[in-house]
């Protein structure tokens, strides 16, 4: 009977470790799966930034490409304003 009991004892803190193994792997897994979220959250924060930056390279190239044309005719126009002026 003494061993039956010692028996049912030691199953018994076997059942309570493992249940303590079980909350301690739950709780892991819950942190990992906030973490996870997080990373996601921050993935699109950082490809909507990118797109924003993206956005505005292109604005700024658009720009870019308007300034050389428009300092380009000013050239041209202003080689033709000294040709006219040296012609009188």
């Amino acid at each position: 009977m003494a061993e039956l009991n010692a028996k049912l004892e030691q199953s018994a803190r076997e059942v309570v470790e493992l249940n303590s193994v079980k909350a301690r792997a739950q709780a892991e897994s819950a942190e990992h799966g906030r973490q996870i979220e997080e990373a996601e959250s921050q993935i699109n924060q950082l490809t909507k930034l990118k797109q924003t930056m993206n956005k505005q390279l292109e604005e700024a190239k658009a720009s870019l490409e308007e300034e050389s044309r428009l300092r380009a005719k000013f050239q041209s126009e202003a080689r033709n304003f000294q040709v006219f002026i040296s012609s009188f």
